[in-house]
């Protein structure tokens, strides 16, 4: 799956580029990217800064590209999300993830040692058995997304849920690793 990480940061990019990983240095919203940015192949964007308003700024910029329903962001940060000041839907991108999930709590989350995991789902082992193996949902682990047999991915959004089925690995963000699988399926 190809993912680009664009940041006008070299101090963070370079761990992700040492990673192996494509980055763009730059400001995402600038004339230099919309001209040097490879983004043709990518499907969604994921808006993940600190800074809620840039991130929905960077959302409406780029939904024309991307196409709306596939611009996200983080939700804002606990503080700062009083109902008079909220953006609405038109205004930014989709929260990605189970709400609360913003930048500061999934950087919180990375340094208690949760990790990005994966389960494939069949016919005896669907999502409800996953969530009753993890635990409550947004408090005990984090759905992230989901990848169908063909390789298609899309991301959670309780604001843009999608349907689960048999063969589909589910992405997810939780403690360090726990046997999600059901007996005789490696996870």
């Amino acid at each position: 799956m190809d993912v680009v990480v664009a940041d006008g940061s070299y101090q963070c990019l370079k761990p992700i580029r040492m990673d192996g990983i494509k980055v763009y240095y730059g400001e995402i919203l600038s004339e230099h990217a919309e001209f040097e940015l490879e983004d043709e192949h990518l499907s969604y964007l994921l808006s993940a800064t600190d800074n809620h308003y840039y991130n929905a700024l960077v959302c409406k910029a780029q939904g024309p590209k991307f196409g709306h329903h596939r611009t996200f962001q983080l939700a804002p940060h606990r503080e700062s999300s009083q109902e008079q000041k909220r953006l609405t839907l038109q205004q930014r991108g989709y929260f990605a993830f189970e709400p609360p999930t913003d930048y500061y709590t999934l950087h919180q989350l990375l340094n208690d040692g949760w990790t990005v995991q994966t389960t494939c789902l069949s016919e005896k082992f669907d999502l409800d058995q996953l969530k009753n193996r993890l635990g409550e949902l947004g408090k005990s682990w984090l759905l992230l997304g989901i990848v169908s047999p063909q390789g298609r991915l899309q991301l959670y959004s309780r604001e843009q849920p999608f349907k689960s089925a048999a063969d589909w690995t589910l992405l997810y963000f939780a403690p360090e690793r726990q046997n999600t699988a059901p007996a005789g399926r490696a996870a």
